[in-house]
């Protein structure tokens, strides 16, 4: 009873429109599409009408998130400058961050967009506005999404760090309308590629011997193989030096590799995904967890092992063509909707 109380009060209160602007092409407060309706409640959630997932705003209207990132007062600085144009001109301009916000989020709304996308100021997420949040539980926890570093995320630390951020980012923010819902993390490295050739399996065995991560590993192997010694020994050894192992040849042991690779890449995946679900719900109950923002690829066994604990799937792509293919692949793996947490057309001298 009282949750529809709530849910009532919300309604009532919110504006036909945003703030300071008619409605326009049917869109709600939240920017929900009013032609296609669902249940309301208190906050966003997701739902099948008709064989397609959609968002649903707190008003139950789809909602499709069309927002920008790095909404800020001063945004970067120009290396060769020292300084930044932006923040300066912002500055001269609004003479305060509130009066520039305010402008800004007019200014969104104008143009068509609904939230306020990652690593915005805070600000902007105080115009009523829909947003999202990044929590950077695994960079907060040992890890360094842009040099590659995976957390060791079996130790005692990754589950206090994912306690302590759920706890100071997520519980203040656990009956926000406005808010869509946490990406766990930014295009952390889930295996080879630019940042690094090394699989999980294989940065986890470069971990201290002390390390939970590295004991995780070595006892993931012990279990396969019998002969673990020269089997580490193998592992440890250049990828094209690979040494067969008791009567398999080179041949097997490649594709005996690659196996255990992912599935110790699944195991890493399950366990990030359920410690960071765990500690979101714990402090947050309300809202949707967006995924981590793959960078570009999506490894299978890395859907496999977090399907069940994210509410979207978030992916970022640079790619000059929308990544359809790649979408439905990772859709029909999990089942879950997907969100594009990044995309641009840079100009060509950009």
């Amino acid at each position: 009873m009282k949750q529809g109380i709530l849910i009532s009060l919300i309604l009532l209160s919110a504006p036909a429109a945003f703030p300071g602007e008619e409605a326009v092409n049917n869109h709600d407060a939240f920017g929900g599409w009013m032609e296609l309706s669902a249940e309301p409640k208190m906050f966003f959630y997701t739902q099948k009408i008709d064989g397609v997932w959609w968002l649903i705003d707190p008003a139950g209207k789809a909602f499709i998130s069309k927002g920008v990132n790095h909404i800020s007062y001063t945004a970067d600085n120009a290396p060769s400058l020292g300084y930044s144009p932006y923040g300066r001109s912002t500055q001269e301009k609004y003479g305060s961050q509130t009066a520039w916000a305010e402008e800004a989020a007019a200014r969104l709304r104008r143009w068509g967009f609904n939230t306020i996308g990652a690593w915005s100021n805070d600000i902007m997420r105080r115009q009523d506005i829909p947003y999202t949040l990044i929590l950077n539980i695994a960079v907060s926890a040992g890890g360094d999404w842009q040099r590659g570093i995976f957390p060791d995320v079996f130790s005692s630390e990754f589950e206090r760090e994912a306690r302590r951020i759920a706890l100071t980012q997520c519980s203040k923010r656990a009956d926000d309308i406005y808010l869509i819902g946490y990406f766990t993390d930014n295009e952390l490295r889930w295996g080879p590629d630019w940042r690094s050739d090394d699989s999980l399996l294989f940065s986890y065995l470069k971990m201290d011997a002390e390390s939970p991560g590295f004991q995780n590993a070595v006892q993931f192997l012990t279990q396969r193989h019998k002969a673990i010694e020269s089997f580490n020994q193998a592992w440890r050894s250049n990828a094209e030096s690979f040494e067969s192992i008791g009567e398999m040849d080179k041949s097997s042991d490649t594709q005996a590799r690659r196996q255990d690779e992912a599935d110790f890449q699944e195991q890493i995946a399950h366990r990030y995904f359920q410690v960071c679900q765990e500690a979101i719900r714990k402090y947050d109950p309300n809202h949707l967890i967006l995924g981590c923002r793959f960078a570009g690829y999506a490894p299978k066994p890395v859907l496999q092992g977090m399907k069940d604990f994210v509410d979207i799937l978030s992916y970022n792509s640079y790619n000059p063509r929308p990544p359809a293919g790649v979408l439905e692949e990772i859709h029909a793996i999990t089942g879950k909707p997907i969100m594009i947490g990044e995309f641009s057309f840079k100009a060509m001298d950009s």
